[in-house]
């Protein structure tokens, strides 16, 4: 599968749980910047992967505020601690403020640099 419609299936997934957990205001960051410049720029792509674009973004109209942006792959060290540790404990993980020391080391790293 091409590496756009991974990144629009991930990008769905994700608004998938914001939703589900009734986030109203968010702002979204994807590594990926054809992504971004096509969610940015949607209802102009006439192609399959626009289309479907399309339909995912409606799901955007359930917030009261969000906005995508780009954010260099390198940000995501958070994310990829949270993915290995679910693909690793073949689980899912919700947490709220109780979040493990590793992900405060992480966050706090990615802030000073």
């Amino acid at each position: 599968m091409p590496a756009e419609w991974v990144e629009l299936e991930a990008f769905e997934e994700s608004l998938k749980v914001e939703n589900r957990f009734n986030i109203s205001k968010a702002v979204l960051e994807l590594d990926y910047a054809s992504l971004v410049n096509r969610v940015n720029n949607q209802g102009k792509d006439i192609t399959v992967l626009g289309n479907r674009l399309n339909e995912v973004c409606k799901q955007l109209e359930k917030f009261d505020s969000v906005k995508i942006a780009w954010a260099n792959r390198s940000c995501n060290r958070v994310a990829g601690f949270i993915y290995d540790f679910a693909i690793n404990n073949k689980c899912n993980w919700n947490f709220n403020m109780d979040y493990p020391s590793k992900i405060h080391v992480l966050v706090m790293n990615g802030a000073i640099n």
